[in-house]
């Protein structure tokens, strides 16, 4: 299946990697043996003394780039409720390099325990020495697995949880479980070949609890099943005894419950009116009111006050500069020549003014970029003086003349870059993006085009720092820098003000140049991305480089993770669609899920039963298991288990303005 809609590439995932030589204390004896036809006894010759290596791995502790994410995020804030989560090694085969029971190569010795507020009041987290490691530091008996030293030190720090027995045979997955909730994920190109590194992954089996902050453990069980009978060591512990782990790593995220599902809350986004202009304004009512005009107060230079219109950037009709070349000419001695009259109404119209005045201010605050931009046009000057110097002087000899010569000087890079901010306008006060709150009500979306000739104007002002004579203002028209503030291709874009920014933050937009029905594939559409921002905590801007007929809205690819399908109409509990080897739906579901002990309002996952089922809807031997119980099911592997509880990114589809849920 595909990772992420904008990755054409596969997810292969594979039950375990085990390694080639676990951790542990090695011994390699030599023997080499000499036989020839015509000699009738065999020479046996071995080294004096067996050679001894040890393999040493994480044991005690995980190097942070052994762990190349984990789900929820750390410290995140979301809607987490229907997901499991998970933790991504980057080291293929860390979960089988250590028995959780001796001898047996398939168990791994990690695995995932989630608390929520009230169990993790119960969990003593410390640091103690190696040699501390079943040293009780109160009267409560603790329990700690035999475990031999290695190349530890008896004053090794190590981080422990103790936690009271009758709350961590709740949480603990049995040995069955272990093998279904560890597996290795590894990327395929379009072509089948492999695409990155393999990595290891390590799955809870509990859901977080809505409304509180949930903390996951990563923990080591090496030694903690009895060898044979795979059952937990410490099984017949009183149930206040504390139960002594190794955490290799934990997070905690909050689960917040939001009023509905991304789909529901992204889906609802109010679109009347679809474009960037005053609510209950035709389109081309006025041109003015076509590119957002609205009504402000305008102090004049006279000290007098009147009121004006005033546009933005974000227009509600496209705009191109061949349209309004005529509004404005560029460059400009001054805002007020910017300024231009609404006969009709008697109104200044002072978009293109402000939009000039505002990059000159900008820029002006902008102390380093000002004082090199103005560097630089003295520079650029000084070379345009020695050129007519050459001119006016040809008979001089070469060598004279290439020392008035100079190669054409690029504008410096911390100018060009800021330039580059103003042209997706970075940096700009909200309130000349969105001159009045109604154009961007409460959880909206609003498309726009760009006026070319507003960022011009921008960039101008920005532009005449250093312009204060006639000269100057020439030499700035024979640069033809301020040219380079219109596209070649109209730029498009959205504005979403909703719950959903904050409460999904890592929200991605593609922007395809056509109109798309809801399941329709798109290749080759997408167009360039030029901006993606959090604008404030609820509302973001994305602008594309060409003209956008479909929007959509998805989450984070790193998103993908595992979960079940929350209640809907036909479910009154949690169920899970599943899958065929294709990553296909295959129109079966396991519905209701089982909970451990049959309690689901503890929200941990029967995760052995789960698979069976799994494994009987997807094999159709349910039915003939009920009339020939001795029908065997095939084994049933983390790979497989993967690959029916991945869940990936959800997606919302605008086309001109109508959303579709995806």
């Amino acid at each position: 299946m595909a990772e992420s809609s904008q990755s054409t590439g596969k997810i292969e995932f594979l039950q375990f990697h085990q390694p080639y030589l676990r951790d542990g204390a090695y011994t390699i004896q030599f023997t080499q043996t000499i036989s020839h036809e015509l000699i009738t006894v065999q020479n046996v010759f071995q080294t004096e003394k067996p050679k001894s290596f040890r393999v040493i791995g994480e044991r005690f502790a995980l190097n942070p780039a052994d762990v190349q994410r984990v789900f929820p995020p750390e410290n995140s804030s979301g809607d987490h409720a229907m997901v499991i989560p998970h933790i991504i090694l980057n080291r293929s085969t860390l979960p089988w390099e250590r028995f959780a029971e001796d001898g047996d190569e398939a168990t791994p010795w990690l695995a995932l325990l989630v608390f929520n507020e009230e169990e993790i009041a119960q969990v003593k987290s410390s640091v103690v020495t190696f040699g501390q490691l079943s040293v009780s530091s109160d009267n409560i008996p603790l329990h700690f697995p035999t475990l031999t030293p290695e190349q530890e030190g008896v004053n090794d720090r190590i981080s422990v949880i103790d936690v009271p027995w009758k709350l961590l045979k709740q949480l603990l997955p049995f040995k069955e479980e272990m093998s279904l909730q560890t597996h290795v994920r590894q990327g395929r190109d379009e072509d089948g070949n492999l695409d990155g590194p393999e990595r290891a992954v390590v799955v809870a089996n509990r859901l977080p609890e809505p409304g509180q902050i949930t903390t996951v453990h990563l923990v080591s069980l090496e030694n903690c099943l009895e060898k044979n009978t795979g059952s937990f060591y410490a099984a017949n512990a009183l149930p206040t005894d504390m139960i002594r782990l190794v955490t290799l790593k934990s997070w905690r995220f909050s689960c917040e419950q939001p009023k509905g599902s991304f789909k529901e809350t992204v889906g609802r986004l109010d679109l009347n009116p679809p474009y960037f202009r005053l609510p209950g304004s035709a389109v081309s009512e006025e041109p003015v009111l076509d590119l957002g005009g609205v009504l402000v107060p305008h102090s004049l230079r006279d000290g007098g006050r009147t009121v004006s219109i005033y546009h933005g950037p974000l227009v509600g009709c496209k705009q191109t500069a061949s349209q309004s070349a005529d509004l404005i000419t560029l460059p400009a001695a001054s805002s007020d020549e910017l300024l231009s009259y609404f006969q009709k109404y008697g109104l200044f119209l002072t978009g293109y003014a402000a939009a000039w005045e505002l990059g000159r201010l900008l820029t002006l605050r902008n102390s380093r970029v000002a004082n090199e931009l103005f560097q630089w046009k003295r520079l650029l000057a000084q070379q345009s003086n020695r050129v007519d110097q050459a001119k006016a002087a040809p008979n001089l000899p070469s060598h004279q003349l290439a020392t008035l010569l100079v190669p054409d000087m690029q504008m410096p890079d911390s100018v060009n870059n800021w330039f580059d901010d103003l042209r997706t306008l970075k940096g700009l006060p909200f309130n000349y993006l969105v001159p009045d709150e109604t154009m961007l009500p409460i959880e909206s979306l609003r498309f726009f085009w760009v006026d070319p000739c507003w960022v011009g104007s921008l960039l101008d002002g920005a532009f005449s720092i250093g312009r204060v004579t006639r000269n100057d203002y020439q030499a700035d028209i024979e640069s033809g820098k301020v040219l380079q503030a219109l596209w070649g291709h109209p730029v498009t874009g959205v504005l979403i003000r909703s719950a959903a920014v904050s409460g999904w933050p890592d929200l991605l937009m593609d922007g395809l140049n056509a109109v798309f029905s809801d399941d329709q594939p798109h290749p080759d559409a997408r167009l360039p991305l030029l901006r993606l921002e959090h604008l404030s905590a609820e509302v973001m801007i994305c602008l594309f480089n060409g003209e956008a007929l479909t929007i959509d809205i998805y989450q984070k690819p790193e998103t993908l993770h595992f979960g079940l399908d929350s209640p809907d109409q036909t479910h009154t509990g949690y169920y899970k669609k599943l899958r065929n080897t294709a990553g296909v739906e295959a129109g079966l579901e396991v519905y209701p899920i089982p909970w451990r002990g049959g309690d689901a309002a503890s929200k941990i996952i029967d995760m052995k039963s789960f698979g069976e089922m799994i494994n009987n809807k997807l094999a159709g031997r349910a039915t003939a298991q009920a009339t020939n119980p001795s029908q065997p099911v095939s084994a049933f592997t983390s790979a497989q288990f993967a690959l029916e509880m991945i869940e990936g990114v959800q997606k919302v589809r605008f086309s001109f303005g109508s959303p579709s849920g995806k």
